[in-house]
């Protein structure tokens, strides 16, 4: 069916190396598990693939394609096709598979481990199964607060943009692949030329120095992507603490952070 293939393309990210961290209660790291960029592919399609072997999320509604928000009906409660999408991609919820493994007697040391615990408990992902649920709160949970941000974003920017005497119209990106595959989550046309912007949730931001540069290391609430776009927000989770606009070429991703050189700064409210 053509939305399944529509599906698969709105998953698809680059396959880069991650690594698990595995805390306790008290937040000390228990264990570390490296995924590398052809088993996380691996560990992705595996998701897909049992999501897709479902009957229930075949369900064809006219007009409609897989990762448009439509509501998809069960015994269990009402799913939005659209949150499902984000379950291969989202890293907090190989985190939430690792704990499941771990706390059901499992031994998880490396990603073959984690490969092999979802082969062989592929109902994890059936909306009969409670931790279904468990996820689905993690990706929709994400997802609205993400969605929150990029709205408080577009105010942020525009009253920024508005204090040096410039009158810009914010818009969300034509298209479902510009946003989840080029991470372009805002955008505005400045003196005929067309600039993007992605919005991330912030924790937290300290300064660092690398090999001899000075940066602003930025940790985020979310998935860490490629920066693609012209301007890089950061919303701070916190409304007593500071968002920030930076320049977004020369961001660097790391595993748990972004480094942002100083030189990028543009703004912080």
């Amino acid at each position: 069916m053509i939305y399944i293939r529509e599906f698969s393309q709105y998953v698809e990210k680059p396959k880069k190396p991650i690594t698990l961290l595995i805390k306790d209660k008290n937040g000390s790291v228990i264990a570390s598990i490296y995924v590398d960029g052809d088993m996380l592919g691996e560990i992705r399609k595996t998701i897909k693939a049992t999501l897709m072997s479902q009957s229930v999320f075949h369900q064809y509604t006219p007009g409609k394609r897989f990762y448009d928000i439509r509501t998809v009906s069960t015994p269990q409660g009402q799913i939005y096709t659209e949150y499902v999408a984000m379950m291969p991609n989202n890293i907090t919820v190989l985190h939430r598979i690792v704990y499941k493994a771990l706390a059901d007697g499992h031994v998880v040391d490396n990603a073959q481990d984690l490969l092999d615990y979802l082969k062989r408990n592929t109902d994890l992902f059936k909306p009969t199964n409670k931790f279904f649920w468990s996820l689905y709160a993690t990706v929709s949970g994400k997802s609205d607060l993400g969605q929150q941000k990029e709205s408080d974003a577009e105010v942020f920017f525009t009253e920024y943009a508005k204090s040096k005497g410039i009158n810009v119209q914010i818009r969300r990106p034509a298209t479902k692949q510009e946003d989840a595959l080029e991470s372009i989550d805002l955008m505005f046309n400045h003196n005929g030329k067309d600039y993007t912007i992605q919005v991330k949730t912030l924790d937290n931001v300290s300064e660092t120095i690398l090999d001899g540069i000075e940066y602003y290391k930025v940790v985020i609430s979310g998935d860490y992507t490629e920066m693609k776009t012209d301007y890089f927000v950061v919303m701070s989770v916190d409304n007593l603490k500071p968002s920030y606009i930076f320049r977004g070429k020369g961001v660097i991703t790391m595993e748990g952070h972004y480094l942002v050189p100083k030189t990028n700064f543009v703004h912080k409210a």
